[in-house]
């Protein structure tokens, strides 16, 4: 398929998967208020980043890989493994961050759901390889469709935060086992092929060879949830639920950047062993300004109508929040552009970079944090959160170095 179709297919599952996502939000924000929201704010901030740096970036090293050292069969077994560690560290944190028996819950519930969805992310770079990214696509409208209906009946009928859950998580690990596995990649897998490579020297040598770019999406992960965890010891979950539900705008905005990074992965890597600068910088550029001008609309709509849309949305608890969600409308340039240059980083084939990129962002994260939390509350939190972006936006200058090394 090409660029523009990969791109068109994913942009509308992925509206679809953040839509279905953003409903369950919505559903908890209207009757289970900002705690329920906080709760689950809560488990996304904890599992996430044990989720990242325990993926090791494997499907974005597969799919930009253009050796033949490794196998499928040694990233699918090194995904699986590294499940096990990821799990007893979040089961570990539950007890340590969890304020009571239903936060340790929603966290090991939550946990669940991420695990199944590691396993799926691995499946999906054997499409993503061949730019099949519907194929990809297909399989996030399934899990959207069959998990959020479970929770969406379940809640709206018992509002038991933890049984919704439960089969929440159900429907994510369902879709993998008998979807995923069974049908989505079932057509791009060669047993004989992944029966190579999978002994433990080779493991290793694959854990060695990705270990920088996962490091770096760890502490990227880190870098923007560092706020929300400031916020929460702070100023408490509620608080922390009410900004957990206004920046879920820009996730749904962060949304279009992905589809956009994850459908140039590989015809970036390409441009850029085939030496083709042309090609390599007309992405970068393209996606630039597109991730900008989304930021500048974003922000536009929040001051124009980000009061009415946060009362239609979530209740007049809130809109009372407005002033707030401007701050976020504006901040979401930066997060836009840096997101989207975060894909584009590992496609120039230095991993080391994009380790050094997210520690900076990290540093600007956790100083901006420390200084305007304490003082600003959710507000210094959304200017922290800006601050992330900025960061993360300097990585075009690491693009630059990394291109004119390539040439000499």
């Amino acid at each position: 398929m090409t660029l523009k179709k990969n791109f068109v297919w994913m942009l509308i599952s992925q509206g679809i998967f953040s839509g279905l996502q953003w409903l369950l939000v919505i559903l908890l924000a209207r009757s289970g208020g900002a705690e329920h929201v906080g709760h689950y704010g809560l488990a996304l901030t904890l599992t996430t980043p044990v989720q990242i740096f325990f993926n090791l970036s494997l499907r974005t090293v597969y799919v930009t890989y253009q050796g033949k050292d490794y196998s499928f069969g040694s990233f699918w077994r090194l995904r699986l493994i590294s499940l096990w560690p990821a799990a007893l560290i979040i089961l570990f944190m539950a007890f340590l961050f969890g304020n009571d028996g239903q936060a340790r819950l929603v966290i090991l519930l939550i946990a669940i759901a991420k695990l199944s969805e590691s396993a799926s992310d691995m499946l999906y770079a054997l499409p993503q390889r061949v730019n099949q990214m519907d194929q990809v696509g297909k399989s996030m409208v399934v899990r959207a469709v069959v998990s959020t209906s479970l929770f969406a009946l379940l809640y709206a009928y018992s509002q038991d935060l933890l049984l919704s859950l439960f089969c929440y998580a159900g429907g994510w690990l369902g879709v993998l086992i008998f979807y995923d596995r069974l049908v989505m990649a079932a057509p791009y897998r060669d047993q004989t092929c992944e029966s190579k490579g999978r002994d433990r020297e080779a493991l290793l040598a694959l854990i060695k060879h990705a270990l920088p770019i996962g490091l770096a999406s760890f502490v990227t992960a880190i870098a923007i949830n560092v706020p929300r965890l400031l916020l929460e010891e702070q100023s408490g979950t509620s608080d922390l639920g009410i900004f957990a539900a206004l920046t879920y705008f820009i996730l749904l905005g962060s949304m279009v950047v992905n589809v956009l990074g994850q459908a140039v992965r590989s015809p970036l890597a390409t441009a850029y062993d085939q030496g083709n600068g042309k090609r390599f910088w007309t992405i970068i550029g393209s996606g630039s300004l597109l991730a900008i001008g989304m930021g500048l609309v974003f922000w536009a709509g929040s001051v124009l109508i980000g009061e009415w849309l946060l009362d239609f949305v979530y209740g007049a608890d809130f809109a009372a929040h407005y002033s707030l969600f401007c701050t976020i409308g504006f901040i979401s340039m930066p997060v836009f552009w840096g997101t989207f240059l975060g894909f584009c980083l590992p496609s120039a084939g230095s991993y080391r970079l994009c380790l050094y990129a997210a520690f900076f962002s990290l540093l600007v994260s956790l100083g901006a944090s420390l200084l305007l939390i304490p003082d600003y509350g959710s507000t210094g939190a959304a200017w922290a959160y800006g601050s992330f972006g900025l960061a993360a936006s300097l990585q075009i200058l690491l693009l630059g170095k990394q291109w004119i090394q390539r040439q000499i």
